[in-house]
C-alpha cells in the first residue's frame, strides 16, 4: 500500500494499491456541530501473468474488505498531538442514495504493459462537535 504523493518503487511489486482521499467537506449543521464528508479511493494495480488471470479481482476484493469504519485520532507535530481518539468515519451505505463501496475495473490500460487497473471507492461521514 502507498499513500498518494508518497515515493514508491513499484518495479518489484506484482500487486499494490495507492490510497487517496478527497475532502473533508465540512458543513456546520448548527452551532459547534459539524458534519464531515470524505471520499476514500484506492487505485489497485496487478501485473498480469499466465497462471492467475483473475489476480486483479482477488486484489480488489482484499482492498474492498478494508472499507469499513475509520477511527480518527489527534496526531500532529505540537501540543495538539495527544493521540486521543475523537471520532469515527462511517461508510455510507444506502440503496436509495446509491452509496456504498464502488468498484470500477479499467482493465489493461496500455497494450504494451501487462498491468491491470481498478479502483475501489467509499464515501464516509462523521459528526463532530466542540
Amino acid at each position: 500500500m502507498f499513500v498518494e504523493g508518497q515515493y514508491r518503487d513499484t518495479q518489484p511489486a506484482e500487486d499494490f494499491f495507492e490510497l487517496r482521499m478527497d475532502g473533508p467537506k465540512i458543513t456546520e449543521v448548527s452551532n459547534n456541530y459539524y458534519k464531515l464528508a470524505v471520499q476514500i479511493n484506492a487505485l489497485v494495480q496487478s501485473r498480469m501473468n499466465d497462471t492467475n488471470t483473475h489476480r486483479i479481482h482477488v486484489d480488489v476484493g482484499i482492498v474492498a474488505k478494508i472499507f469499513t469504519g475509520i477511527n480518527l485520532y489527534k496526531y500532529g507535530t505540537g501540543d495538539d498531538d495527544t493521540q486521543e481518539h475523537f471520532g469515527c468515519l462511517r461508510l455510507l451505505q444506502s440503496t436509495q442514495t446509491r452509496d456504498g463501496t464502488e468498484i470500477n475495473h479499467f482493465g489493461q490500460i496500455d497494450p504494451k504493459v501487462r498491468l491491470m487497473q481498478a479502483t475501489v471507492e467509499g464515501h464516509f461521514s462523521c459528526e463532530l462537535s466542540d
